[in-house]
């Protein structure tokens, strides 16, 4: 979660830990301002088949869902964005999601997604996708094996790519 944006209280009512809530569901029943975050109302409309099944921020399904997530405004976002909770009647602190030990960031590496799909994790931003790294099947996989900061976004001659903000 983003430490710059105050975190608002869950729907659960979950404790905070350092200033952040430790519950990762998305769920239908959150409370919802139809005004919008500016006062001045949501202008979109969404026709979306859900079940009651909680979804975990933690499990990005798509980059942008990934990027909210870091920023800390998965809330926000699309409910199907991510993938349904594992672990539904298990406290988010004790989930094995997010209990889950990660690598930490390495300030040199980079993320670029490729055409499939493919993340990639790469160190020499200079040499892009020629360089040495790890590949990941999707956003999902990526922040499940490393600890993933804040993200920019960069371009260069080959697309665009992320670094730590």
């Amino acid at each position: 979660m983003n430490p710059q944006t105050p975190a608002s209280p869950c729907s659960t009512g979950a404790k905070f830990v350092a200033g952040h809530p430790v519950d990762y569901r998305v769920r239908l029943a959150d409370k919802h301002d139809p005004r919008g975050p500016d006062g001045k109302g949501w202008n979109r409309l969404a026709i979306i088949v859900l079940g009651p099944t909680d979804r975990c921020i933690r499990m990005p399904k798509t980059r942008q869902a990934a990027l909210d997530t870091l920023r800390g405004m998965a809330r926000h976002g699309s409910i199907t964005s991510y993938d349904v909770c594992t672990n539904g009647q298990m406290p988010c602190q004790s989930c094995p999601v997010a209990t889950k030990e990660r690598d930490p960031w390495n300030d040199g590496w980079h993320i670029r997604e490729d055409a499939r799909g493919i993340v990639w994790l790469l160190g020499n931003v200079d040499k892009a996708f020629s360089g040495r790294g790890y590949y990941f099947k999707g956003w999902t996989a990526l922040m499940a094996a490393v600890e993933v900061p804040m993200l920019q976004r960069m371009q260069d001659d080959t697309g665009f790519y992320w670094i730590s903000a």
